[in-house]
């Protein structure tokens, strides 16, 4: 009789598993492919031609896998190393948004140059889209990088308008939208784009003055933000680390875990408020 129930129920099992196995796989899938999108869009921003999205999704689970294993053999505690798993498979995300701020930042930097270059090519007779590859060619980095860009898909039959709008759903930032809005304006209806281009180069150059002025005065404010912000986070890891036992007053009751949860939570809110408070753009 118990045989008969094992049976039974090995096979209620395999038939629930087999049932369910088919959406689970669909939204596995889908979730796969959103990924791979959502990592193609950050290495282009980003401009890391070596890696591929698929080569950044499944860095992303190996870095998940291994803080659990990691966790699991130092702790023992699943809850810990699920949610060490969870935040190391966001690290090669944050180090790929780390590059693209970087990125953006220096093309911000170098854009009021390129403005003047190509403000001068326009005015010497060519074309916009002459302009635009000739500065691709000799303008500074890595305002020329996103240009030849610019350039090569008009080589390729796209249209100007079109790149220009790629360009700009790709990079983001503040500048560059303006830029390109600017040669967008005058493609589509015309204008004196060399005066239009002087002053968003002026204006620019001017924003980017300010900026470094503020941020050079604050550094102090700033060091004092990182390290004032690192201490928590410092002293609960040597706090797990040193006095296990002490920890485990938190981490061995549903309390303890409501405790860590609401100081985990006012921990990143003050740190989201110290960077906004510290920011030196809009």
């Amino acid at each position: 009789m118990s045989l008969i129930i094992l049976v039974c129920g090995a096979l209620a099992v395999f038939l629930l598993v087999t049932s369910a196995w088919e959406p689970v796989r669909n939204t596995l899938q889908n979730r796969y492919v959103i990924a791979q999108g959502q990592a193609e869009q950050s290495l282009r921003a980003a401009a890391i031609y070596t890696l591929t999205p698929v080569r950044l999704v499944q860095l992303r689970a190996l870095a998940a896998v291994t803080a659990l294993f990691l966790v699991l053999v130092m702790s023992g505690n699943l809850l810990i190393g699920l949610s060490s798993a969870g935040l190391a498979s966001f690290v090669p995300v944050w180090w790929v948004e780390h590059q693209r701020v970087r990125r953006l930042q220096r093309l911000e930097e170098v854009l009021p140059g390129a403005l003047d270059q190509l403000t001068n090519s326009v005015r010497a007779g060519l074309s916009l889209a002459q302009a635009i590859e000739e500065v691709a060619q000799t303008g500074p980095m890595p305002a020329n990088e996103e240009l030849a860009i610019i350039a090569r898909e008009v080589q390729l039959g796209s249209r100007l308008v079109d790149s220009i709008d790629a360009a700009q759903a790709r990079i983001g930032g503040r500048f560059f939208p303006l830029f390109a809005t600017a040669l967008r304006m005058n493609i589509e209806r015309g204008g004196n784009l060399p005066e239009a281009m002087q002053r968003m180069g002026e204006s620019f150059r001017e924003i980017w003055r300010l900026e470094q002025k503020t941020i050079t005065a604050s550094a102090e404010a700033r060091k004092s933000m990182r390290v004032i912000g690192a201490m928590p986070a410092v002293v609960a890891l040597l706090v797990f680390l040193m006095q296990p036992d002490l920890a485990a007053t938190l981490t061995g009751s549903l309390a303890g875990w409501l405790v860590l949860a609401v100081f985990a939570t006012f921990y990143g809110v003050g740190l989201f408020w110290l960077k906004r408070l510290m920011s030196t753009q809009a």
